[in-house]
């Protein structure tokens, strides 16, 4: 019996982790080396007091016991804690006080801002090789379009038609930079209780315009009664838009468009299915990204925007498909207090 006490007590002082324990009235009876080492303090200083007196970040802990996070102070410097508390029991299964493991966080803090350090610099090096491929591709165009006006020895119906180009590209340059805009800069929300199922309506009733040009789409909604929310109306249906857009140019060859909405006291869900050609496996996982898109025509940023809206929202959206060939559903989930 001895020598398992011996044993037990060899292995918690070899642990390079932290580790007190406390008696029934909540005092420090036990502190292993890694834990001297880690906070500076010697066990005669630690018996008898309360954990919150060496961590007080578990001022304010309650049970259950979970992993929790916090600074303590070593010396004249602050560092992070990651401890996880669980109830000490006996033999019987009776408690007889807590158990606390922990562990200095700071080289795995540091880890963490240079992994982030270098995915934000990696992503400002995509982003900003995106946007100089989608301001080239028009300028290039207009700089064409210019030149051979600025010769003026062309035909007067050319003429006419160049500088349609030009105009058309002027558009499409601001079109990217408004996008970019309202993808990069924070915006305001202004939240306010409105009906989901109406906004979703309009957004039906502008797709089956006839500037739409595609009455071989069928559009099938189900939004009967209300489906109230709180949040930015504009911004929400800004959402609803781009992903009614994107599903049109799915089943541009003819098709339907589901559009429907179901909600519980916490959350609603908005979904918008589509018969279209479906996402590969190699597109499913990029949809979200800034400039990324497999259309001709367009900026890549609709569904960058709308993730960006519905995230802002404390919501998700998420996007299923089976692969090419089998149409695609997009799931938003808003929660009903925003």
């Amino acid at each position: 019996m001895s020598d398992l006490k011996a044993f037990s007590r060899y292995v918690i002082e070899s642990m390079p982790s932290g580790i007190f324990t406390t008696d029934l009235d909540n005092r420090i009876i036990s502190f292993n080396s890694s834990a001297q080492e880690i906070t500076g303090l010697d066990l005669d200083e630690v018996t008898g007091r309360k954990p919150e007196d060496i961590f007080p970040f578990l001022s304010n802990f309650k049970e259950p016991f979970d992993r929790v996070e916090g600074e303590i102070k070593k010396d004249t410097r602050s560092f992070p804690v990651g401890m996880r508390l669980s109830a000490l029991k006996d033999s019987s299964g009776a408690s007889i006080g807590l158990i606390g493991i922990f562990q200095d966080l700071t080289e795995l803090k540091a880890m963490e801002a240079e992994v982030k350090r270098k995915e934000k610099w990696a992503f400002i090096g995509e982003l900003s090789a995106s946007i100089a491929h989608e301001l080239r591709n028009p300028l290039a165009s207009l700089k064409g379009s210019i030149e051979m006006l600025r010769a003026k020895n062309i035909p007067e119906e050319q003429a006419d038609r160049l500088m349609h180009i030009a105009l058309s590209e002027m558009d499409r340059l601001n079109g990217i930079v408004t996008d970019f805009l309202l993808y990069a800069r924070p915006q305001d929300l202004n939240k306010e209780q409105y009906d989901l199922n109406l906004s979703l309506r309009e957004v039906v009733t502008l797709l089956q315009g006839p500037e739409a040009n595609k009455d071989h789409v069928t559009i099938l909604a189900s939004l009967d009664g209300d489906q109230v929310v709180r949040g930015d109306a504009r911004q929400l249906k800004q959402v609803f838009w781009n992903l009614g857009v994107n599903a049109m140019d799915a089943v541009s060859d003819g098709g339907t468009i589901d559009i429907y909405t179901a909600g519980d006291s916490d959350a609603v869900e908005v979904v918008f299915k589509d018969s279209g050609n479906g996402i590969s496996e190699d597109d499913i996982d990029k949809i979200f990204y800034p400039f990324y898109t497999t259309k001709e025509k367009g900026t890549g940023l609709g569904l960058a925007i709308a993730q960006k809206i519905v995230e802002e929202h404390g919501g998700i959206i998420e996007v299923e498909s089976e692969g090419e060939g089998s149409g695609a559903m997009f799931k938003i989930q808003l929660p009903i207090e925003g």
